[in-house]
């Protein structure tokens, strides 16, 4: 599905404490901590996603940057002050995102955190 950049609207959107807590509630103790951002970041992705009506066999991405400084298994070079971030993708099929809850999302947005490695860094 091609969307019409021409056609778009930018809005902002504002979360405060009582809709952050809105989001919050919907989610099951088991999922374990998550940041603002996460869940944040989960909701926006589905909503975007439903906004724009597309194909639920469709696959749909979102990425964002994660800081790699100071992780384990990250050594950089003494000494080195350059950028050191990677851009892992969270994937989903459209029809997953839309059918199953925020929890779906947060979970993607987790493992592909997890799933960063020397070699994908490389």
């Amino acid at each position: 599905m091609a969307i019409d950049d021409n056609n778009l609207v930018h809005r902002s959107i504002f979360f405060g404490p009582k809709e952050k807590r809105a989001l919050r509630n919907q989610l099951p103790s088991s999922l374990g901590p998550c940041s603002t951002f996460e869940v944040l970041k989960a909701c926006v992705w589905k909503c975007r996603t439903i906004s724009f009506a597309i194909d639920p066999d469709e696959v749909v991405r979102i990425s964002c940057l994660i800081n790699i400084r100071g992780k384990n298994g990250f050594d950089l070079p003494l000494g080195y002050y350059g950028n050191s971030f990677v851009y892992p993708p969270s994937i989903t099929k459209v029809g997953m995102l839309y059918t199953y809850p925020l929890e779906y999302g947060i979970r993607l947005l987790k493992k592909a955190k997890v799933e960063m490695s020397k070699e994908y860094v490389k």
